[in-house]
């Protein structure tokens, strides 16, 4: 099995809070109501609000939102991760990819604040793919198959799977 996580961007490869995010516009969905779990200010120098992408690329988890909810048991130690952002446009760019290093299958209730009820998936450590080479304009469709409305994850099939890895290894030879 193989998953696909829909991240929001981050301008500083996924490892720390966004720089001026009002300025960027790859950061513009951060502002909708319901993307992210405290939004930024329009004006901020860097970065006030609260997502899970900003330390995605240095605590190496994902959770599972809605809080209190948890991850099944589709998704196991060992798998790929596919990781994408949708770009102003639309369009998908995939710009990590990783193994489930282990799966929370329940919530956690102690710890940081920010993370008390949502359950996660532990990743191996991995660093953003290469910005120039990222396969980029990609459609939901390309992508899942179908139109990607809410949730911020899919299950790969293992031809959706293939699909990524022929994607990933013409441009960075992974596979």
């Amino acid at each position: 099995m193989a998953i696909v996580i829909r991240t929001l961007f981050n301008n500083q490869t996924w490892r720390a809070p966004c720089v001026a995010p009002g300025k960027d516009e790859r950061c513009a969905l951060c502002f909708e109501d319901g993307r992210v779990p405290h939004a930024p200010q329009k004006d901020d120098a860097v970065c006030s609000g609260f997502c899970w992408e900003r330390e995605l690329c240095s605590r190496h988890e994902w959770p599972c939102t809605p809080q209190g909810n948890a991850f099944g048991d589709r998704v196991q130690t060992g798998d790929q991760v596919f990781l994408v952002h949708r770009e102003p446009g639309g369009r998908y760019t995939i710009w990590g990819y990783t193994h489930v290093f282990s799966v929370e299958r329940q919530p956690r209730n102690m710890g940081d604040a920010n993370r008390i009820g949502y359950a996660f998936l532990k990743l191996d450590d991995f660093t953003p793919l290469s910005a120039e080479t990222r396969p980029r304009g990609l459609s939901a469709e390309e992508l899942v198959g179908a139109q990607w409305g809410q949730g911020c994850y899919r299950y790969l099939d293992i031809a959706e799977a293939e699909r990524f890895e022929q994607l990933l290894e013409d441009r960075h030879g992974i596979g």
